[in-house]
């Protein structure tokens, strides 16, 4: 497993102006947020998870800079799923681990039509719970138990995530050459603007 991946010094910088944790997610949850996006059986574009990790602001009220450091952000757990395999935060810091679920929970609410089987829908409860205590879905447990169960959780998250992923894209994550991060200047913005991006987050 790995953790988060490293960023130029001043991406990370704009990134922490942007991902503080009250108008947008934290940088914990935008990273639980990314596994989730590249995870999903269908493409879900920037247009619709931007405002999720945002919290409702749209691309226009971010600064170009800003934006660019988020994009890359969700490039660059991309291609590390891809290259060198499943992104996690470790399982004996339950504050990260929360967070990571709770961004990955909220991109799930884009899209739970894949999560009808039994096995998935218990996968949804789980995630739901890390990110969330109190909507654990085990009553009939003690609270001993349910701390044991919640251990034990955050131990296998990595092996979940893992496995989710599998179904979804077919192959174990860091089974496959990265995607070229390069974006054509000419290419649609993958911000969702519409616009071309060297008009956009290009120009930055």
């Amino acid at each position: 497993m790995h953790a988060t991946p490293d960023l130029p010094p001043p991406d990370y910088d704009q990134l922490k102006l942007l991902l503080d944790g009250s108008e947008s997610m934290s940088v914990g949850e935008a990273m639980g947020a990314f596994v989730a996006v590249h995870s999903m059986p269908s493409p879900i574009p920037a247009a619709r998870w931007l405002p999720v990790v945002l919290r409702e602001r749209g691309p226009a009220d971010v600064p170009k800079t800003t934006l660019s450091a988020l994009l890359d952000l969700y490039q660059i757990v991309g291609a590390q799923l891809e290259d060198d395999g499943m992104v996690v935060p470790e399982a004996d810091d339950p504050r990260a681990v929360k967070a990571f679920c709770t961004g990955y929970a909220a991109i799930l609410g884009l899209d739970t039509s894949w999560i009808a089987a039994p096995k998935l829908a218990e996968f949804h409860v789980t995630m739901q719970a890390l990110g969330d205590e109190t909507v654990f879905s085990h009553p009939e447990l003690e609270t001993r138990e349910k701390r044991a169960w919640l251990a034990d959780a955050r131990r296998d998250l990595g092996k979940l995530l893992e496995d989710v992923y599998f179904v979804n894209r077919g192959r174990r994550p860091g089974s496959a050459q990265p995607i070229p991060l390069k974006v054509e200047r000419n290419a649609p913005c993958p911000c969702g603007s519409g616009r071309k991006f060297k008009k956009c987050c290009g120009a930055a």
